[in-house]
């Protein structure tokens, strides 16, 4: 009996390790310029086509939440002192309404390709703007 309660275990385990992640929809895709851990301030880029523009020169500038979440291509959570290395990738970006990043999902390259082509094929041109209330 201890042997079928193992081996379950063991088969169930591998499951979450086999599922595909989902990236939410309302993410914000930029590219991260800088990142400065001792002010917590992050330079990004907007995303056009699912790479950077060179239209958007000034990038712009963000205070990084204590309560940060990032997450890896591999969907894993990183601590804040990782996000450094990611400078230069394409990211999907939740800010709190405050204006601080509170969420980061560094894309993969099979992730970033098929943003491209969703943008490319919604004909999205990248900018970042503020959602727009509707009067009620």
């Amino acid at each position: 009996m201890k042997h079928v309660i193992v081996l379950f275990a063991l088969l169930f385990s591998a499951f979450p390790a086999l599922a595909e992640r989902f990236i939410p929809n309302n993410l914000i895709f930029v590219q991260i310029r800088e990142v400065d851990m001792q002010q917590r301030q992050i330079k990004l880029l907007n995303a056009k086509d699912g790479f950077i523009t060179r239209a958007y020169k000034k990038p712009y500038v963000f205070d990084i939440s204590s309560a940060i979440k990032i997450r890896d291509e591999k969907n894993r959570f990183l601590t804040r002192s990782k996000l450094a290395n990611y400078e230069g990738k394409v990211v999907g970006a939740r800010f709190h309404n405050s204006g601080k990043l509170i969420e980061v999902w560094v894309l993969s390259e099979e992730e970033t390709i098929k943003l491209a082509q969703k943008i490319k094929d919604q004909n999205w041109d990248g900018e970042i703007r503020p959602e727009k209330e509707e009067n009620n």
